[in-house]
This record gives C-alpha cells, structure tokens and sequence, in this order.
C-alpha cells in the first residue's frame, strides 16, 4: 500500500474532523476542506464486531489520523480513510481543466487498445472509439485481481482507465503491475484524489472532483443522490506536466 501511503505523507499539516456521513452511495468527511469516496462496505451480519473502528467517535480524531482508516482491510473503514485523504488534499484548481472523464479518455482512445477497470457509463460511448475494449468489473467492493485473461489484456492495453475505488479494495498497486509500462494511464471517479503524487506512480490524467458547496453536497448524498445527482462539486482533470 505504498502508493496510499505516500498519498498520506504528501499532505502538509492536519486538521479536525468536522463531519462524516457514511451514506449509501457515498461517504464524505469534511476537515480542512471535504472529501469524498464511494461507499464500499463488506456483507456482515449486525450481531458481528463492528465494521469501524471508534464508531461514533471519528470526529474526535485528526483527520490525517482518519486518513490512515484507508489502509484498512475492512471496506468501510478504507472509504472513510479515502474520504478524510481527500478532505485534506489542497486542489489546485489553475492546474485542472473543468471536464468530464470521458473527454479525456476519448481523446486517447481512438483506435487504440483500451482497458477499463470499473464501471462507468461511458463505456458505450467509448466502444465504437477504440480498436478493442476490455472491461475488467467485478461486484462493488470486490478485489479485481486480474486473472491471466485480464493480465494479458492489461499488458496489451495502450491507454489504461483504472477506477479510484482501486485505491478502497487495495487492488491499484497489483493492477499497475500488469499494465503495459507505455500505455496511458487515468484514473477516473469522485474517490480519485487529485494529487500530483498519483503523476510519480505512472498516471498521466487524474479525473475526479472537488467538492465547491459543502451543505448542498452533504443534502444531495444524505438523501441518495446518485453520482449524476451530486449537487455542488466540480469536475476536474488534473494532467500531468500541467494543463
């Protein structure tokens, strides 16, 4: 879990937790700004432990120390640490560019040959666009270790669209492994932190958001926005090198 553990280091300074909401779709943590992941949650009956650790008590923590939940085994504790992370990383927002993901990717795509780890719904647009078209999805919250058909196919990929969520379930780091060193990597996704330090470990685009009226998105989660339906965030594509 190197990459998440550099991704921690990175951030100068701590902050309090002011808020956390672990809704449906998605859990957000508010610190220095507010943050957001994809709900991931492992099945388990009630009666069992409890799937977070300080349950209850998690605005008593600093968030780089709820920050550190993202290196957990248990799914939920690793989305609130993905959201606390991304509470805490300072967007500059001169080096994004205000698109969606699918821009980005399309322009990459055509004719080549694409992977995709994750599901989006730009995967039908992007199937006329590529030479070929390989969808690794696995259940939510499930590890896409990829087996040797993915591997392969990932070794072949010449532009490599990898889900943030990879970061929740610990599978990014495996998935590097097999893409072919040359092909262009993005990541994609509200969970995706928009750091440079994602640009030291292979990516070239980062696409994700950044949360610009924090009442109206907390509103918007609470009562079960979809991603489509999340008011108050802005999209954004980081690239390295710049804009």
């Amino acid at each position: 879990m190197r990459i998440i553990k550099d991704l921690i280091d990175s951030v100068a300074g701590d902050h309090r937790v002011r808020d956390v909401r672990a809704c449906c779709y998605w859990t957000a943590v508010s610190s220095r700004g507010c943050g957001l992941a994809s709900t991931f949650i492992t099945p388990c009956p009630h009666h069992q432990k409890p799937m977070v650790k300080n349950c209850g008590k998690l605005t008593e923590l600093s968030a780089k120390a709820l920050a550190e939940y993202s290196l957990s085994d248990h799914l939920l504790e690793a989305t609130l640490g993905m959201a606390a992370l991304n509470s805490l990383i300072e967007v500059d927002v001169s080096q994004c560019s205000q698109d969606n993901a699918f821009r980005a990717i399309a322009h990459h795509s055509e004719g080549k040959k694409v992977v995709v780890v994750g599901n989006f719904p730009f995967t039908a647009k992007l199937a006329p666009l590529a030479a070929d078209l390989v969808i690794l999805q696995k259940p939510k919250g499930e590890c896409p270790l990829p087996g040797e058909d993915e591997k392969r196919a990932l070794r072949e990929a010449e532009v490599a669209v990898i889900t943030g969520t990879s970061l929740i379930n610990h599978s990014l780091e495996v998935l590097l492994e097999c893409i072919n060193p040359k092909a262009l990597k993005i990541m994609v996704g509200p969970t995706t932190p928009l750091s440079p330090v994602l640009f030291d470990h292979g990516f070239d685009y980062l696409s994700g958001i950044k949360v610009a009226d924090e009442a109206l998105m907390m509103r918007s989660i609470s009562e079960g926005a979809t991603f489509k339906e999340i008011q108050g965030v802005m999209l954004l594509t980081m690239k390295k090198n710049g804009k």
